[in-house]
């Protein structure tokens, strides 16, 4: 009798994101993760309950990369926060199917913008606009949710249709749309 395939979580973890690149989040079944592997069934349940459990640890693993991909590519070190602007709709644009599998599926659970600027990562980006801006939270949170939008909508348009913007584009978009609200939101502090 030929030895049992000897299947880790890191193998199933990684066929998984295999599958969502090539075929999407909608693939990743046992079945599927099986053939990538080249076994039976058996193997992913010896390692995993059920299937929510992996795809938990399939989603966690997906964002992990993004997190990876958004701070490793800078592109201005002098200006992070447009960096990690232009390498979130980056990501959308080469890895459209994990980036749908992230943002554009139900793991996502923000129910209203305050979630968005509270969480621990994101105030941290919120307090360096405020010292950087010269803004109170509140003016500075503004920003932010404004900014996020327009990036979240050009990257969630590039992954979801066949066009393709050129670079200075999406730089000058983000640009122009930051230098705008930064100057509305000081010219309001002086008028209080």
């Amino acid at each position: 009798m030929p030895p049992k395939p000897i299947v880790t979580r890191d193998d199933i973890l990684n066929a998984s994101i295999t599958l969502i690149r090539e075929k999407g989040s909608d693939s990743v079944n046992a079945r599927s993760i099986a053939e990538t592997l080249n076994c039976s069934t058996k193997p992913l349940f010896r390692v995993y309950e059920n299937m929510a459990e992996l795809k938990r640890d399939v989603y966690n693993k997906a964002v992990k990369y993004y997190e990876s991909f958004l701070f490793e590519k800078r592109v201005n070190e002098d200006d992070a926060f447009l960096s990690m602007g232009l390498n979130y709709i980056r990501f959308a644009f080469e890895e459209k199917q994990l980036f749908k599998f992230i943002f554009l599926s139900n793991h996502v659970e923000i129910k209203n913008l305050n979630e968005l600027t509270d969480s621990p990562d994101t105030h941290k980006l919120v307090e360096f606009l405020a010292i950087l801006e010269g803004l109170h939270e509140k003016a500075a949170k503004e920003l932010f949710v404004e900014l996020w939008l327009l990036v979240h909508g050009i990257a969630t348009l590039l992954a979801t249709n066949p066009c393709k913007f050129e670079d200075y584009e999406i730089e000058n978009l983000l640009v122009n749309a930051y230098a705008a609200k930064a100057k509305h939101l000081k010219m309001e502090v002086h008028h209080d």
